[in-house]
């Protein structure tokens, strides 16, 4: 999950996600330049993302990146576990 910067939050056009394969590995393409932070949940309701309060707990678990035209990045996430958003939500 790519999200964008608090600034460019509330444009949904900038919010990206994808799924990883069997090896973990994901690509995500058409983001627009800017900075982001990058999020990988185990399991996550769909479009929770979207949620600014929903994000507010993972902010410190993403990963920032600045991301310039046509440029491609390399980035390791960890997990945030299952049990994390769950207890979010209760």
């Amino acid at each position: 999950m790519a999200v964008p910067d608090p600034e460019h939050r509330k444009n949904r056009d900038r919010l990206k996600s994808e799924t990883t394969d069997q090896y973990g590995r994901f690509e995500i393409h058409g983001v627009a330049p800017g900075e982001y932070t990058l999020f990988c949940w185990e399991t996550v309701e769909e479009r929770a993302w979207e949620d600014p309060e929903f994000l507010k707990p993972f902010e410190a678990k993403g990963v920032k990146v600045a991301i310039r035209e046509d440029e491609a990045k390399n980035v390791s996430l960890t997990p945030i576990q299952s049990n994390s958003a769950t207890e979010r939500k209760n």
